[in-house]
């Protein structure tokens, strides 16, 4: 009996007869085993290339941070302002050269030799120009340290205050140049003005008889383009405050 080999049925090289379809569920088994036992052209092409995409997103990833990393720090160089910082610190060594000078203390009570406002003032006002016309109150450079020739016409200032016009109340004005940032005159001038406030308290001119202040370089009383009137401009001004 003869077998067809037409359809469904297939000679083998071995003179087998199998179904077609036995065939090729061993070949297509095969074909799989061999994928997964032997590395493929694809699999051969796909390694390199992702770790070349890997690569290459790291180094994105990090061109991105270091990008960051300058653009602040382009911003903080663009703010930054030396000026601004030197005047920053020279306010905050200003303030801590304050904090080492002694404040303020409450008087002593004050004899009054019960002469009129008018007499006092009139009196007090020669003797101190008497005494300022041929000195003035100095500081060290840049700095609220009175120099010694400084206190000690200061400590004879409130002699004339305590003595002749115990009961006229006194301004002490201070003032510096144009030279500078505004905003550090202005504090040196309110700090030296406070520094010669606070001597004369110390040397018994009552707390409450005496205002400072500080103009900055407000009212100047000589030309700051030239160096004589620059240190004409830094003063400080004892003035009584004559009130009926």
């Amino acid at each position: 009996m003869e077998v067809s080999t037409s359809a469904r049925y297939k000679k083998t090289a071995k003179g087998v007869y199998v179904p077609v379809g036995s065939i090729n569920a061993v070949k297509d088994r095969q074909s799989l085993f061999s994928l997964a036992a032997k590395p493929t052209y694809w699999h051969l092409f796909l390694g390199p290339v992702t770790t070349y995409m890997l690569s290459v997103i790291g180094w994105i990833v990090l061109m991105i941070a270091l990008g960051l990393l300058l653009g602040s720090w382009f911003v903080t160089l663009k703010d930054h302002d030396p000026a601004r910082d030197f005047v920053a610190i020279k306010n905050v060594l200003l303030k801590q050269e304050m904090e080492t000078l002694p404040l303020m203390t409450r008087p002593s009570e004050v004899v009054d030799t019960e002469p009129t406002k008018l007499a006092e003032y009139n009196v007090c006002e020669s003797k101190l120009a008497t005494l300022l016309s041929s000195n003035r109150i100095l500081f060290q450079s840049g700095s609220v340290r009175l120099t010694d020739a400084s206190i000690t016409l200061v400590k004879n200032l409130s002699k004339v205050l305590n003595e002749h016009c115990p009961t006229i109340n006194v301004l002490v004005n201070g003032y510096t140049d144009s030279t500078g940032d505004p905003n550090t005159n202005q504090l040196l001038s309110e700090n030296r003005a406070l520094v010669v406030a606070r001597l004369l308290n110390q040397q018994g001119v009552g707390e409450g008889r005496i205002t400072a202040r500080g103009f900055g370089a407000r009212d100047p009383v000589a030309d700051n383009m030239t160096k004589h009137g620059r240190a004409l401009n830094r003063r400080i001004e004892i003035i009584l405050d004559y009130q009926k």
